[in-house]
């Protein structure tokens, strides 16, 4: 098994891990309300229940 001939700084680790970063969900402004949702979500639950009558 290998294992490291010196100990890895602190520095060293952070570069390391650097690009495991959340990511944000797709996030619009609704064009009526100007209020901030996700996208291809209902922003209400009206909503969805028309579009099931539909």
């Amino acid at each position: 098994m290998a294992t490291p001939k010196r100990k890895s700084s602190k520095s060293k680790v952070g570069k390391r891990r650097n690009n495991t970063k959340l990511n944000l969900p797709g996030i619009s402004k609704d064009k009526k309300s100007g209020e901030l949702k996700i996208t291809h979500r209902y922003s209400s639950i009206e909503k969805y229940e028309e579009s099931k009558k539909a």
